[in-house]
């Protein structure tokens, strides 16, 4: 289970107009690589995560094209599930042979509608079948744009952002520190950043969602995450582990004394 909180960035405006430099060039070079990635799509059949840049006029460091190029293949592949979906459904739904769907739905399966040759059950699939399968996906592609790189977010890994706790002896009025680099090579920069409070529950350090979740991962192994126990039975054994938990504020049975428990326990 993973949750975000909006945090309180606390940054004067040299840091700021350091940040907004590093986005606008950031949103700049997104067109270029995803003009890249579209080519290798294209061309070899596949976008590539890894794939090993050509000289790009940019001034963000090789950290960042590698990050940025996560970003858009990321988003590349999102996009591709999606044109998915509409290329089963024109096939589904159209009237062709038994045999052709099956080989056009393979070909989209595994996102191979524009490699040169493709074998299915040992034999090529014919030209004529791969041709069609090119014809359906662009289809798709006029329906929907491709992703749009205008207001692209800074999505950043530790390659270029890393969170530091607050020292014990450093400033309190501020949580954690993000170390951020910038478009200078070994300048990188500091901002503090204040906590949300939702972060918190009464008091502990661990999240509330965090617990949640893992309070989930516990039931699931015992006896009461199984989908044939009975809801009373669920709550019985809830009421159990919880009143053995709080023995000295609840002395009484929860199931007797709370008409809602008792309405499931005895109901």
């Amino acid at each position: 289970m993973i949750k975000t909180y909006k945090l309180s960035l606390q940054a004067n405006k040299t840091k700021l107009q350091k940040i907004k430099e590093i986005a606008k060039e950031h949103r700049k070079t997104t067109k270029t690589i995803l003009a890249i990635q579209l080519r290798l799509l294209f061309k070899e059949g596949k976008s590539n995560k890894n794939h090993k840049l050509p000289q790009i006029e940019t001034k963000l460091s090789a950290r960042y094209l590698q990050t940025l190029q996560y970003q858009i293949v990321s988003m590349l592949e999102s996009y591709l599930s999606n044109r998915q979906n509409g290329f089963k459904d024109i096939v589904v739904n159209s009237n062709l042979d038994k045999d052709i769907k099956i080989q056009l739905l393979y070909i989209n399966k595994y996102k191979r509608w524009f490699n040169k040759e493709i074998k299915l059950k040992g034999k090529l699939i014919e030209p004529n079948i791969l041709k069609l399968a090119r014809a359906i996906i662009k289809q798709t592609f006029k329906k929907n744009r491709f992703p749009n790189t205008k207001h692209v977010h800074l999505n950043l890994d530790s390659k270029v952002a890393k969170i530091e706790a607050k020292k014990e002896n450093g400033a309190t009025e501020f949580d954690y520190w993000i170390k951020l680099s910038t478009l200078e090579k070994g300048k990188p920069i500091y901002t503090s950043i204040r906590s949300n409070l939702k972060l918190y529950s009464c008091g502990k350090k661990i999240n509330a969602d965090v617990n949640a979740a893992r309070n989930i991962l516990l039931r699931s192994s015992q006896e009461i995450g199984s989908i044939y126990i009975s809801k009373s039975k669920v709550l019985s054994k809830l009421i159990t582990e919880f009143t053995e938990r709080h023995k000295r504020v609840y002395s009484c049975s929860l199931a007797v004394t709370n008409p809602y428990f008792k309405r499931f326990s005895y109901g």
